[in-house]
């Protein structure tokens, strides 16, 4: 088998570095989500385990549960994402380290 030329060298390497700084913003974006939905959750799942209900459930007592909710039910989904994207990335430097 012929060796690649220099100039395919050069076009594959020009292409795998677009690709890793096109990934690199919206994996930033995905784990700053990430760790805002993991607090939401925490913090509230930690305030309903451990705090007693003093008061008379209310209007923001409802939004902190629903947005506990929605946290929880978004966690999963956002890790699944943040994990495939960062995997992404480390195929793409291995394949730029060659």
């Amino acid at each position: 088998m012929q060796e690649p030329s220099k100039k395919w060298k050069l076009i594959r390497r020009a292409t795998l570095e677009h690709a890793f700084t096109k990934f690199e913003k919206p994996l930033e974006q995905l784990l700053i989500f990430l760790l805002i939905c993991s607090s939401i959750y925490l913090s509230g799942f930690i305030s309903l385990a451990i705090g007693e209900q003093i008061q008379a459930f209310n209007l923001l007592s409802g939004f902190a549960v629903s947005a506990v909710a929605i946290s929880g039910l978004l966690v999963p989904f956002v890790l699944v994402s943040a994990m495939t994207l960062f995997l992404a990335m480390r195929n793409l430097r291995n394949l730029l380290e060659e």
